[in-house]
This record gives C-alpha cells, structure tokens and sequence, in this order.
C-alpha cells in the first residue's frame, strides 16, 4: 500500500498498469488469476502465475515491471517469488528472474476449504534481502500487505487420508 500511494504521489507523479489478461487491479488489491500449480499431496504447494504490473515514476527514472509470481509453500511457510525487470526508483537496471522477494508466514494462518477451493486469508509477508536488492525501494525485513492466496485443487488434495491398520506378515 505504501508503495502504491508513493508512486500514486506528487513526488512520483506516477502510475502503474496490470500486464497480461490474468492480471487486475481494484483498489487497493492486485489479483492475478488463471495460475497452474502442483502439490505433494501433504503440505507442499507449488502455484506459478503469469503477468505482472509495470510502476513507473519519476519522469520515466521508475520503471518497474514485478511479473510472474509464484508462491511456493512448505508446511508454515513459504515464499513469494517474482521476476523483476526496468530500472528501480533510483535508475538502477533490474532485470533478475525468480528473485526470492517475500516471506511468507502461514504459522497462524489456516487454509480454509470449499468443495475443491483452498483459501490462505492474510497472509504476513515481510520483503527478503534479494527482494531488497532486486526492487531498489525498502529495506529487507520491511513488511508488505498480507496476502490472500487461492487455490483450486482436486477433490482429495488436502484432506487426511486413513490408513488401515496392518499386521506383520510371515512371507
């Protein structure tokens, strides 16, 4: 949000626009919608997103296009990856793929199920060192605007399966 009024700002004087059809933008939210994943049928997930969002500022000095991102969760936690391209806020050239930019912490955040839709609801992310590095902007371990992810997964991805009880056998 910081980032957003910053750029929407009279010392940026700036703006930003969605890239791709999967990519929206209402306030204050960017959606990005129609991603493939794949999962190990316990608490890993792996979804990768198409598109991205160009901020420019600064008389054409910002311009930042954040693209392609992909949440990759392990058990509690996960990360936020993204491929970022331009030049940062001060002229410096990017142009670095699958940058490691958020942290994500799913600790207190429980996944919530409807029929074959999993839900992640505010989910606190905080800015790592080459998400610093590559985005010019803040410092690491600066927080970011939690995030809500979605995911669409077969019918009996994420639920305990039973197994029954078996005896040794002699053979």
């Amino acid at each position: 949000e910081s980032f957003r009024a910053y750029i929407d700002g009279s010392i940026a004087n700036g703006e930003w626009t969605t890239v791709g059809d999967d990519v929206s933008y209402e306030t204050p939210e960017f959606t990005w919608a129609g991603g493939a994943g794949s999962t190990d049928g316990a608490e890993a997930l792996d979804l990768q997103f198409a598109g991205g969002v160009r901020f420019s500022g600064h008389g054409g000095i910002l311009d930042t296009t954040v693209e392609n991102p992909r949440v990759v969760i392990d058990g509690d936690s996960a990360l936020l990856i993204v491929d970022i391209h331009g030049t940062t806020q001060s002229g410096e050239a990017v142009d670095q793929a699958e940058v490691e930019f958020g942290e994500l912490d799913l600790t207190d955040v429980t996944a919530m199920r409807d029929g074959d839709t999993l839900t992640w609801t505010g989910v606190p992310a905080t800015l790592t060192e080459s998400g610093s590095a590559a985005f010019g902007t803040y410092p690491a371990g600066e927080a970011l605007d939690p995030l809500t992810i979605v995911a669409t997964v077969d019918a009996d991805c994420g639920e305990a399966v039973e197994t029954p009880d078996a005896a040794p056998t002699d053979e």
